[in-house]
């Protein structure tokens, strides 16, 4: 699981940036106007989490919100918990639909195979990279029809699955 984690900076005396620190839910969900270095699209995520979190009201700095990493993509300041000195992208993945013939069968899948009851997949493809798959309701059905492995389909059935 990622948890996400708010964290603030301020500018020094001297217009140079402290040190970042973890801030709470309730902190975050009121500080869009006061810092000078929130950005829209940290709007965007700040108000989705406002909107989702609103019955739970998390006490603790970090919370489990798989669905706000779509509103985190191509952010510029996504760090590791570990590791606050380098970036991590975090970049939209691409389903494909994988088809393959042997003598008597097609063989259709979703790549990457996303388990049933998912609507969302994240695969680190390096140590600061993570490549976001999220689920459209086409692609939903597509696989709850597919199954997690695909299908076999006799090759008398071609002309039925290509219409």
């Amino acid at each position: 699981n990622l948890l996400l984690e708010a964290r603030e900076q301020k500018r020094q005396i001297h217009g140079s940036w402290g040190a970042s620190k973890a801030i709470t839910f309730q902190r975050l969900i009121n500080i869009t106007q006061e810092l000078e270095s929130v950005t829209e699209q940290d709007k965007t995520v700040i108000a989705y989490l406002r909107n989702t979190l609103v019955d739970q009201k998390p006490h603790d700095k970090r919370f489990f919100v798989p669905q706000a990493l779509r509103l985190l993509m191509g952010h510029p300041l996504i760090f590791w918990g570990h590791d606050l000195q380098k970036t991590v992208e975090l970049v939209a993945g691409r389903f494909v639909l994988i088809s393959g013939r042997d003598r008597h069968h097609w063989h259709l899948q979703l790549e990457p195979q996303i388990p049933m009851g998912e609507d969302l997949w994240i695969e680190q493809e390096s140590s600061h990279r993570l490549r976001l798959y999220g689920l459209s309701d086409e692609e939903i059905r597509l696989r709850d029809i597919l199954g997690e492995i695909g299908q076999q389909i006799p090759l008398p059935q071609e002309e039925r699955v290509v219409a």
